[in-house]
C-alpha cells in the first residue's frame, strides 16, 4: 500500500484535512475540525502536534494558511469585492480547486466551515471532528480575549479597561452584549452546518444541518472532555495515520507545553450566571448532547472504554 496523505487543518476558532489511499484505489479526504475554543486550546496541543509528530515520520509536507481570508487571495479582486463571500460560490470552488491541484503528501490547515466538495466535482471527503461543552468553551474564550496564555498570546481585546476585567458572572447576569449577542456569543453549529446564509448563526434550521452532516458526512465526531476516547477511536478507524496517536498525545500531555496553553485568569462561573448561559445555548447544547451521545454509541461499537 502507498499512502499518499494530505491533512488539512481547519480551526473553528478551530479547524484539521488528510488525504490519503492506495495507488489502485480512490483518495480519501478526512477533514478535521476541532470546534473548541480558540487556537490556543490544550486539545489543539494534544492533537494537532501528535498528528504532526506522525506527518514528520511519514514525510509529509506542511503547508499553512492563517484563516479563511488568506485564501480569500485565490478570487479574483471583482470576485473578492462580492459581499457575499461567506456564501459565495466562487470562492468555495477555487477553494475546493486549489486543494484538489496540490499533489499529495501535503498538509493544508487553516480555518473552515464545512464544505461539500462532492458538489464541485472532488472527492467526496470523509471528516472527522472534536467539540467542546459549549459554556466550557466561551469561559475559556472569554478570559483568553483579555488576558491571553502562557504564551501571552491573545485574540486581541478591544475594549476600555473596566471591559476587560469585568467578569464573565458580572457580563452574563448584567446583560452586556458581549454575553448576550447572538452575533457575539461563540457557535459550534455553523461550522457543522456550512457556508450558505443559514448557516451563520444557531438557529433550529442551521441544527437541522449541522446534525444530518454529522451523521451522513463524518466519520467521527468527539468531545473534548473525553478526548483520550477520541483518539484512540482515530487510531481504529485511521490507523494508516493516527497509528500511536494516543502515545504522542501522552508525551504532550505530560511536557511544558500543555501548561503553557492555559489561559490565564480564568475564573470560574456561577451556578446562576452559568444556569442563564446554558439557556442562550440551548440549541448549542442540543447539538453538543446529541454527538456526545452518538460518539459514546461508537465507542461502544469499537469497545473502547
Amino acid at each position: 500500500m502507498r499512502l499518499n496523505a494530505v491533512l488539512y487543518v481547519s480551526y473553528v476558532n478551530i479547524q484539521c484535512v488528510d488525504l490519503y489511499g492506495t495507488e489502485h484505489f480512490l483518495f480519501y479526504l478526512i477533514m478535521v475540525t476541532l470546534s473548541i475554543c480558540s487556537p490556543k486550546s490544550i486539545l489543539v496541543t494534544l492533537l494537532v502536534l501528535s498528528m504532526y509528530a506522525l506527518l514528520v515520520i511519514t514525510f509529509i509536507y506542511n503547508l499553512h494558511v492563517r484563516g479563511e481570508k488568506p485564501l480569500k487571495t485565490l478570487l479574483t479582486s471583482n470576485e473578492a469585492k462580492l459581499k457575499e463571500n461567506f456564501t459565495a460560490n466562487a470562492f468555495k470552488m477555487k477553494l475546493v480547486a486549489h486543494i484538489s491541484e496540490i499533489q499529495p503528501p501535503f498538509v493544508f490547515h487553516g480555518h473552515f466551515h464545512f464544505v461539500d466538495f462532492s458538489k464541485y466535482g472532488s472527492t467526496t471527503p470523509i471528516y472527522i471532528n472534536l467539540i467542546r461543552d459549549p459554556i466550557d468553551r466561551f469561559v475559556s474564550a472569554y478570559y483568553f480575549t483579555r488576558f491571553g496564555d502562557g504564551r501571552n498570546r491573545t485574540w486581541g481585546f478591544k475594549g476600555t479597561k473596566s471591559d476587560k476585567f469585568r467578569t464573565l458572572d458580572e457580563c452574563v447576569l448584567s446583560n452586556y452584549s458581549e454575553c448576550t449577542n447572538s452575533n457575539k456569543l461563540l457557535y459550534t453549529i455553523p461550522y457543522f452546518c456550512g457556508q450558505t446564509r443559514g448557516c451563520r448563526g444557531s438557529s433550529y434550521t442551521s441544527l437541522r444541518r449541522a446534525i444530518n452532516n454529522v451523521v451522513n458526512n463524518y466519520l467521527a465526531v468527539g468531545v473534548l472532555e473525553d478526548v483520550n476516547s477520541f483518539i484512540k477511536v482515530l487510531e481504529r478507524l485511521l490507523p494508516a495515520f493516527f497509528k500511536e496517536a494516543y502515545m504522542e498525545a501522552v508525551k504532550i500531555g505530560n511536557s511544558s507545553q500543555r501548561m503553557s496553553t492555559i489561559t490565564k485568569n480564568k475564573r470560574s462561573l456561577s451556578a446562576k450566571a452559568r444556569s442563564v448561559l446554558r439557556r442562550r445555548l440551548h440549541l448549542e447544547y442540543r447539538f453538543y448532547n446529541f454527538v456526545k451521545e452518538k460518539f459514546g454509541k461508537l465507542k461502544k461499537h469499537l469497545r473502547i472504554t
